[in-house]
């Protein structure tokens, strides 16, 4: 049986090692017809081309006519992972708008919509069909809410099952004797393997824009297996069934057999988050996934360990010269689990977060809540380490020369402080679990939000100053202005200038302006169609020669009706 389980540890644990990195969140890249275009013939079919593979239902893209109606489409092929095309029936002049919604590498659903025309005098699709059609391919609201809950589970149950197996083989074997010590094991265990579970059909839901119950359906369950996502989250509640192996025989724990089984399966649960999660996009993905992993490891070893002193080694029932022992051991463990804790956060951080601008987005408020508790967190820690070292005063009234629990034994009322302490820490802890939760949810790109209006901001580009006007900055049709000058006033008027606008959050991209020269070093579009409201990026590229080229991105805040 020893052996047994300690072979499917090693080997659950090569799979995960070896395993091949996911990919980082794709995106779109382009579209054919182009987003925006008014075209002189109907096109035959829709491309759609990615920065990264990614996975196409049969449903993937869907084509509206300009009053909403969804129309038929052809097959829809992958002629290789980054591009989808869906072939087209004959079509009227008017306008369209194409909906599509597929799944990255690495499990996380994307999607958007754009629209185009065919014919010059052609009716344009109203913004109100392409929100339409957006709002039928998202999740209900439902399904956000109980997968965070369920995130948050999954969270709270891997941290203490991880950190209890530690806690126990490395601090605490005699700990494997006591109830209580075995209930929260368990609890976590059981924690771990319904959220992974219910996880994997709630990601699915999300996926396909479905509802909760949904989430139950096999078919669902099974389409989420195909994603990297998926692939760990599986492997993640099969490494729970030679767990659930130690818990049983957990009163073992002070044999070799199972200290090793304990630490190959402790580290190959923490790694898990690291393949499904932020660590797979953005900068530094390989140095990323390596301060995940040791981020979740030591967040495990002390949040586990908070637990289980609370829950077991700072019980009434232990003697209290024992639990102030085992209080002092872990403290002194913690203390590295919270350093480590801090740097690899930070080192997370500073990849996620590249301007101050972004510490005013959701991402970067939820990270700051996050920094704040994780300090907080810090500051009840040294609160206990003092307790510890009888540096705290007594309950008022306690006697600390004859409250004690035997000869030599520390106060029972510190003991009592001490596991107060450790109760808030818990708490918080728990707290900072939470704020994660909904931080795996968050995008940290998301562009920084101001007030919709008239918009007018200039960009300092090299030598270069880039001034875009945007008017009226509503819903529909609005005018683009764009001036470039050089403050020495040595620039030569620019040979050319293009642009883009694109819509990230809801998967909108490469709707070109067309520029018209309106002056030596201004360029100006009439009625360029933003159909939806939101965060908008332009994109703007000045070629000031035949061989130098200057770049300049701006978040303009599109208002109207949602």
């Amino acid at each position: 049986m020893r052996r047994l389980l300690l072979a499917v540890a090693l080997a659950v644990a090569g799979l995960v090692i070896t395993a091949p990195a996911a990919f980082a969140h794709a995106s779109l890249e382009s579209t054919e017809p182009a987003a925006g275009a008014i075209l002189s013939s109907a096109p035959r079919e829709v491309v759609l081309r990615f920065t990264e593979p990614v996975r196409a239902d049969r449903d993937a893209i869907r084509l509206f006519d300009a009053t909403g109606a969804q129309l038929e489409t052809g097959a829809l092929t992958q002629p290789e992972g980054r591009v989808v095309v869906v072939a087209l029936p004959g079509l009227d002049e008017g306008g369209y708008a194409v909906a599509w919604k597929v799944i990255s590498a690495d499990g996380h659903p994307i999607g958007g919509a754009f629209t185009w025309r065919v014919g010059e005098g052609s009716t344009a699709v109203d913004p109100g069909v392409v929100r339409q059609v957006l709002d039928d391919q998202t999740a209900s609201r439902a399904v956000g809410v109980t997968f965070g809950v369920v995130r948050f589970a999954v969270f709270a149950g891997l941290l203490v099952l991880a950190g209890g197996l530690f806690f126990t083989a490395v601090l605490w074997p005699a700990g494997g004797a006591r109830p209580a010590a075995r209930r929260l094991l368990w609890a976590a265990w059981a924690a771990t393997l319904a959220g992974t579970l219910l996880g994997i059909g709630l990601q699915g839901a999300d996926v396909g824009g479905l509802g909760v119950l949904d989430a139950l359906r096999p078919s669902v369950f099974t389409d989420v297996l195909d994603t990297t996502v998926g692939k760990v989250w599986l492997l993640r509640a099969l490494l729970l069934v030679p767990v659930a192996g130690l818990l049983a025989n957990v009163r073992h724990a002070g044999q070799r057999w199972w200290q090793a089984g304990a630490a190959v399966l402790g580290i190959v649960l923490v790694a898990t988050p690291a393949f499904s999660g932020h660590a797979d996009s953005g900068r530094w993905i390989e140095v990323a996934k390596a301060l995940d992993v040791t981020h979740v490891a030591a967040a495990a070893v002390w949040l586990g360990g908070v637990a289980m002193l609370l829950v077991a080694g700072l019980r009434s029932g232990v003697d209290p010269g024992d639990a102030r022992t085992l209080a002092e051991r872990f403290s002194a463990v913690a203390l590295g689990a919270v350093i480590v804790v801090v740097a690899t956060g930070t080192g997370q951080s500073i990849r996620q977060i590249t301007t101050l601008d972004q510490l005013e987005t959701a991402y970067g408020r939820l990270l700051a809540v996050k920094v704040v508790l994780v300090l907080g967190l810090v500051g009840v820690a040294s609160l206990t380490r003092s307790a510890l070292r009888g540096r705290l005063p007594l309950d008022d009234g306690v006697d600390a020369d004859t409250d004690t629990g035997g000869a030599g034994a520390p106060p029972v009322a510190q003991i009592g402080i001490v596991r107060r302490l450790v109760a808030a820490e818990l708490v918080v802890a728990l707290a900072v679990v939470g704020v994660t939760a909904l931080l795996v949810d968050a995008d940290p790109g998301y562009a920084v939000t101001r007030a919709a209006g008239p918009f007018d901001e200039t960009r300092v580009v090299g030598d270069v100053l880039v001034n875009v006007v945007v008017v009226p900055g509503e819903v529909g049709p609005t005018d683009v202005h764009l001036y470039v000058d050089d403050p020495a006033g040595g620039l030569e008027p620019p040979v050319e200038a293009s642009a883009t606008f694109s819509l990230p959050a809801r998967g909108i991209a490469g709707v070109p302006v067309p520029f018209a020269r309106a002056g030596p070093a201004h360029w100006s579009a009439n009625d360029v169609d933003l159909p939806i409201a939101g965060e908008w990026t332009l994109e703007v590229q000045v070629l000031l020669t035949e061989v130098d080229r200057v770049t300049a991105r701006f978040t303009i805040p599109i208002g109207g009706s949602q």
